[in-house]
């Protein structure tokens, strides 16, 4: 029996409250960023002069990848709007010997080119970055080794998995598809944005069987008991 889960917008609410303005990627200037986030960029000073910061918004938080330089080696950290440093290219030799074991087990002949860590979640991961064709692709693995995730094209799943995705999705293109291994357990993520531009995500098995369905909708879409359980949980965290 498959899991259907639904995911309550909350955009209803947070435009009544503040108004969240939209901000354009791009080049930014030291100067022009908050005090906080510049004192923690020049406390990474030891790793290099500062060479380029870029401005990001993702699911309406901004960050800054920020590049440093020394002896003619570049890093790159990307820091929070609070200063905190979310995610910090590293090298192969600084992966985890749990981390270098799966990339050398799991996915022979593959050769990342970059490699990040990253700590905006509970749960570290080290982001490599693998070539591949005309775009380059994204190896995820836990600090831990509990689980990996590597991007892949519809093309590239089995054609039960693909013919799920197709039932639910219909279609067309997707934002992502991913190989995830969890636990031992493999299973293939998909995940779009319907034309009422909600999110829906799915988990499926090897063998086409739905494991999970994750539906955004928006706050009216919910039952009343949700409804009241969503606005008392908003205003607690006001």
């Amino acid at each position: 029996m498959k899991k259907i889960k639904t995911v309550v917008s909350l955009t209803a609410i947070l435009a009544a409250v503040t108004i969240i303005g939209q901000v354009k990627a791009g080049p930014v200037t030291l100067s022009a960023l908050t005090g906080k986030v510049q004192e923690a960029i020049k406390s990474q000073s030891a790793i290099g002069s500062v060479t380029g910061i870029d401005e990001a918004m993702e699911d309406g938080e901004k960050s800054y990848d920020v590049v440093f330089a020394k002896n003619g080696v570049e890093r790159t950290l990307t820091f929070s709007e609070e200063g905190k440093i979310i995610r910090t290219q590293v090298f192969e030799t600084n992966l985890p010997t749990v981390v270098r074991q799966i990339v050398s087990t799991e996915f022979k002949g593959i050769k990342p080119v970059e490699f990040y860590r990253v700590t905006e979640d509970e749960e570290p991961y080290y982001d490599l970055e693998i070539p591949g064709g005309n775009a380059t692709n994204s190896l995820s693995v836990a600090e831990n080794g509990r689980w990996w995730s590597l991007d892949i094209e519809l093309a590239d799943v089995p054609a039960p998995v693909r013919t799920t995705i197709e039932r639910e999705l219909g279609a067309g293109d997707y934002d992502s598809i991913c190989k995830t291994k969890e636990d031992g357990k493999l299973y293939y993520e998909a995940e779009t944005t319907a034309k009422n531009g909600h999110d829906i995500n799915l988990n499926i098995a090897p063998d086409g069987k739905l494991i999970f369905r994750e539906d955004e909708v928006t706050l009216a879409q919910a039952t009343p008991a949700a409804q009241k359980t969503i606005r008392a949980q908003f205003k607690e965290d006001q």
